[in-house]
């Protein structure tokens, strides 16, 4: 049994290779986020991870999602969540424009989760040529002491095909909810809010020479 940091070595290289294929749809929406990649736990397994977290975190990357996926026959699959440095979940049955947000994850339970609290591994039935989608969160956080990274909460298409499991579409929202099935973020930021913040931000902060120095509201 590899450790956690082989485990999240392994993802981090296998997620890099797919980095290209999630493209940003908004400044806080990464689209085609999730990668199904081969399993770092067991030969003939695949696994579902998040593209953007092999990134460094300037630019939005950390954390360590990662749900294993075992085939049992071509309609019944194993989900399991192993445990890691930080919480995360994969939430199902969920509706197609449905609202994936802070209040869904407070109110609803995981499907399989790495919380204790929860079942950590599922089985679920996705019927032949079908397209089933599914919630995640992701905590963003790597062990006590550590930055802690935008929470993350997306949703995932997986389709059944006729060549096995397969992702058709995904989309993360970096930081607040998403929409299922869109790129559309809950609450969307308003460019009108944005504006005055950044401007706001920017006047507590003093240059002198030599360093930068935050002034403290009074």
């Amino acid at each position: 049994m590899p450790t956690l940091l082989q485990l999240g070595a392994k993802i981090a290289l296998a997620a890099a290779l797919v980095c290209p294929l999630a493209a940003p749809a908004n400044a806080a929406v990464i689209e085609n986020d999730m990668a199904l990649i081969p399993s770092a736990l067991k030969t003939g397994n695949k696994a579902l991870v998040l593209t953007h977290q092999s990134k460094p975190p300037s630019q939005g990357g950390g954390g360590l999602f990662y749900i294993d996926v075992e085939s049992i026959d071509s309609t019944h699959f194993r989900l399991s969540a192993p445990g890691s440095a930080e919480t995360y979940a994969l939430y199902y049955p969920i509706a197609q424009l449905a609202v994936f947000d802070p209040t869904y994850v407070r109110t609803f339970t995981p499907f399989v989760s790495n919380n204790p609290k929860y079942a950590g591994t599922r089985d679920v039935v996705l019927g032949p040529l079908s397209t089933t989608y599914f919630a995640y969160w992701d905590q963003g956080l790597l062990g006590p002491g550590n930055p802690d990274f935008p929470e993350s909460y997306g949703w995932v298409a997986l389709r059944n095909g006729a060549a096995g499991l397969e992702i058709a579409s995904s989309a993360t929202a970096l930081g607040g909810g998403i929409v299922v099935g869109t790129t559309t973020q809950v609450p969307e930021p308003s460019p009108a809010l944005l504006a005055p913040l950044a401007i706001a931000a920017a006047l507590l902060y003093t240059r002198r020479p030599g360093r930068t120095t935050l002034r403290q509201p009074h």
